[in-house]
């Protein structure tokens, strides 16, 4: 499925969602646009989805900013764009493996990144709750999930 909203229930975050992967194509070919390291680094892979790091990068960059509602004239809770956000990080993670690694090293990511050092940078900074660490696992198990599944099997379906 080439639309990454029909892996949400939650409606507000299935249209948040689309509406970052309508910006993903827009800013790609923007010259003022600079992409994070990190996702700098995923978009020389040659068999990296662009569309799926520019929206991984829009995202992150702009919940870190807190800019995401500003952006785009909206109210969405910090909660979905978190939500979104998983989901992104996951399709960035199953983009890499491709439709087999991918699934697992998607898996493995999210549970390492969600179950241990989250939890451990939360316990650092006196964060750590146990509602938090629901929260966290929570993630891994749907919005991750589901994130990891949209970026192995993209290409596979068709899709550039």
């Amino acid at each position: 499925m080439s639309d990454p909203g029909y892996y949400f229930d939650n409606q507000r975050e299935a249209r948040l969602c689309r509406q970052v992967w309508e910006i993903a194509p827009r800013i790609m070919g923007d010259s003022r646009y600079t992409l994070q390291a990190p996702h700098g680094a995923f978009s020389k892979l040659p068999w990296a989805s662009l569309r799926i790091v520019y929206a991984r990068d829009w995202i992150t960059y702009n919940r870190e900013m807190g800019s995401v509602n500003r952006e785009l004239k909206s109210e969405y809770t910090g909660t979905e764009i978190a939500n979104v956000e998983h989901f992104y990080c996951g399709a960035i993670l199953g983009m890499i493996g491709g439709p087999v690694a991918g699934l697992v090293l998607g898996g493995v990511g999210a549970v390492l990144w969600d179950g241990l050092i989250s939890p451990i940078r939360k316990a650092c900074s006196g964060g750590l709750t146990w509602k938090g660490l629901k929260y966290d696992l929570k993630q891994v198990g749907v919005y991750d999930a589901r994130g990891t599944y949209f970026g192995a099997m993209y290409r596979i379906k068709g899709n550039a």
